[in-house]
């Protein structure tokens, strides 16, 4: 609403920190998600455990991705790929 034009392309590094037993970018997944609307494209660098975490709310996003995108590619690097001082693994979807 506050955008004014809704966006096609997103490309996004969420923050990877945990707001209580959720991971936010699981949270942002969602929210970008909701934004989209089809044949949009998005490509997010996430935490590496996105592709195989059973909690912190990583299930359901994966679900959300699954269920509503067409996964083009995804990558996964190792740490110091990303980010000057990155000390995590990370993968690209």
């Amino acid at each position: 609403e506050n955008m004014g034009i809704k966006p096609r392309v997103i490309v996004a590094n969420p923050p990877f920190a945990e707001d209580g037993n959720t991971q936010r970018a699981a949270k942002f997944i969602e929210k970008v998600l909701s934004w989209l609307d089809k044949d949009s494209q998005f490509a997010f660098i996430l935490p590496q455990s996105f592709l195989t975490a059973s909690t912190h709310g990583i299930p359901n996003a994966r679900r959300l991705l699954t269920e509503n995108c067409h996964i083009f590619e995804v990558w996964q690097c190792p740490e110091k790929t990303v980010g000057i001082d990155a000390e995590q693994d990370v993968c690209i979807v």
